[in-house]
């Protein structure tokens, strides 16, 4: 099969984009990735080609790909499933550097596909062009508005550009993690699906993740992993350049694997070979689709700290507590203030619980520049990786909440090496507004500490003077 990183260019960055099976109508297959590329600033040139038309959404046309006047980087193929074959071999002898494959109907439906997705993988192998599917979403490159895709996701606009990378196996699945980012405010670098892997794999696309300049977070979704060196490379490549990597591994049951098998053709072998694999490479394996967001959401906001060591400041002695059992339980620190620090912090408030969790009590909302200054204090002790920061119901109100931010700003940005994690109930309004600051918002302190946790885990994989991964404790919860 064919290698060829510079094809990868020409599929995920094409300076051209050929649409086979183009349509005028906008709200079909072949109509949308020429309605997207048009509407979000797509600056190479778009070649429609359908054999009746000269003319389609204000974009010349083409009768057949031969006539394209230069070489095409990418080719979609918004076709039926019975003319791909045909289609894929007039794209190679046209060269063709790389096609997508929208169609479904081959080696997830049986023996009769299976044969039919064989030749096209021996096209692809011999001649040289890099193919993303069959069964498949497509792609869509943020910054440069490639969009190689039909999906209805991208009717309400692209996402916020970020430096996160995604991939996933499941096209649908991955339009879930997609909106949901949407809604919270996380951006892309790339949205990728790679459906029944006739060629590109992901491990092809964490290899092309882990050298693009523009991502620095790699989250993934795999059903299964088809070639396990070729994923055990990408993963070093990943970890070498220093680039975290999250992923959400499915198929971990027998019914699972089963499932895997007739959904997009993925081989699915031992979970605990899988598992082992990760783990040897440093990579973060979630279990939720909410952590698959919320993980490299988190990473892509705050810089990797130093070790493992968190204070957590409340509202509530109650949450406090559940803060401190979490942690624990994850193996994370929770170190106590120094003495002297202690008094300093109930000078501000008499009240207050000054070991950690730190229990800043109601008298911060009434008095808000008290947080500030047990920030800035507790920040100075130098004790602490990370901060948690609960304040219950605060974040439901938007005048408060910008206030706040405003406070704290000047600590967050004096301490940027120390992330600062919040848990809060909040609105899509305010939680934009901690997005613009570079503060991580979860609604139950729970799933901060889960962040906190991962962040912690890659402070390990990531920093040079990191302890291996098989040290690194994993979390009961």
């Amino acid at each position: 099969m064919c290698s060829q990183s510079s094809n990868l260019e020409a599929l995920f960055k094409p300076k051209n984009i050929a649409i086979i099976g183009a349509s005028a109508d906008v709200k079909k297959i072949g109509g949308r990735p020429i309605d997207y590329l048009k509407k979000y600033g797509y600056t190479g040139t778009i070649y429609p080609i359908n054999p009746g038309r000269d003319e389609i959404q204000g974009v010349k046309a083409y009768h057949t790909v031969s006539e394209v006047p230069e070489p095409i980087d990418l080719a979609i193929l918004a076709i039926p499933a019975s003319v791909v074959l045909e289609t894929i071999e007039q794209c190679a002898e046209n060269g063709v550097k790389s096609a997508i494959i929208f169609s479904a109907g081959f080696a997830e439906t049986g023996h009769e596909g299976v044969e039919a997705q064989q030749k096209i993988e021996e096209i692809a192998s011999t001649k040289g062009i890099r193919l993303l599917g069959p069964n498949c979403l497509g792609y869509a490159n943020v910054k440069e508005a490639a969009m190689g895709t039909f999906s209805l996701m991208f009717q309400k606009g692209l996402p916020t550009f970020s430096n996160i990378g995604f991939v996933s196996q499941s096209g649908a699945l991955g339009a879930y993690i997609f909106s949901r980012g949407r809604e919270i405010g996380m951006g892309f670098s790339y949205w990728i699906s790679t459906g029944n892997e006739v060629d590109v794999q992901v491990a092809d696309v964490i290899s092309f993740l882990a050298d693009e300049e523009n991502t620095g977070v790699i989250a993934v979704h795999a059903e299964g992993i088809k070639d396990g060196v070729k994923m055990q490379a990408a993963l070093q490549k990943a970890r070498d350049n220093k680039k975290p990597v999250v992923m959400l591994k499915t198929g971990r049951s027998a019914v699972g694997a089963k499932a895997a098998a007739s959904h997009t053709a993925s081989l699915v072998g031992s979970d605990a070979v899988c598992d082992a694999m990760l783990k040897q490479y440093g990579v973060y394996r979630v279990n939720t689709l909410r952590e698959l967001v919320d993980i490299p959401y988190t990473l892509s906001q705050v810089k990797i700290p130093k070790g493992n060591r968190v204070c957590a400041f409340t509202n509530s002695g109650g949450v406090g507590i559940m803060l401190a059992d979490d942690l624990s339980e994850m193996g994370m620190q929770l170190p106590p203030l120094s003495e002297d620090t202690q008094k300093r912090l109930l000078e501000l408030i008499p009240y207050a619980g000054v070991v950690n969790p730190i229990d800043v009590t109601a008298t911060v909302g009434t008095q808000p520049n008290l947080l500030k200054e047990y920030l800035e204090i507790t920040c100075e002790e130098g004790l602490y990786d990370q901060l948690i920061i609960f304040l219950g119901y605060s974040g439901l109100q938007k005048d408060i909440i910008s206030m706040r931010l405003e406070l704290l700003n000047p600590v967050k940005e004096k301490y940027s090496h120390i992330p600062m994690l919040w848990a809060n109930l909040f609105t899509n309004e305010t939680r934009l507004l901690f997005a613009e600051k570079s503060m991580p918002v979860f609604e139950d302190p729970l799933e901060a500490a889960k962040a906190a946790y991962a962040l912690s885990y890659f402070a390990n994989v990531l920093n040079s003077d990191a302890v291996t991964p098989s040290t690194i404790p994993q979390p009961v919860l």
